[in-house]
């Protein structure tokens, strides 16, 4: 058995951190589908919720871009998770375990909804980038 986020939040996770790396000159939806192996019919869905709850803005037009609107240290992936689906549950609410189950199941889930809220776009930013082999850019003197 497997007990994972959505692939809803997968993705929105990540079409957030290709428009956090792109910067204030943003990404085109294309850009982002591409670099994060997402179908562009799901993304458009995605970056919609994410405009509307004010994560993300747009630009319109044929080179309409995506920025963030916060920066990515004060984007928490609970906030992100609650956006695209809701707290997390690791139950079905239409067809809740019995009551001593569901407050363990409840509890569980908390600690889930929790742990998600130490973590921010940053350092999934910076986790991306060590498994793609990107380096810091270093300056010295």
């Amino acid at each position: 058995m497997s007990c994972k986020l959505s692939q809803r939040v997968d993705y929105g996770i990540r079409a957030m951190v290709e428009i956090a790396i792109a910067g204030s000159q943003g990404i085109t939806g294309a850009n982002v589908a591409q670099r994060s192996s997402i179908p562009k019919p799901f993304l458009k869905q995605i970056l919609a919720t994410l405009v509307r709850n004010g994560f993300v803005e747009s630009s319109r037009g044929p080179q309409g871009k995506y920025r963030l609107v916060r920066e990515p240290s004060e984007i928490l992936l609970s906030k992100i998770v609650e956006a695209l689906e809701g707290s997390v549950s690791l139950y079905d609410p239409t067809s809740p375990p019995g009551p001593a189950l569901q407050d363990l199941f409840d509890q569980l889930s908390q600690a889930v909804n929790r742990e998600l809220g130490k973590v921010t776009l940053e350092e999934c930013i910076k986790a991306i980038k060590k498994d793609r082999g990107e380096q810091p850019i270093m300056f010295y003197i």
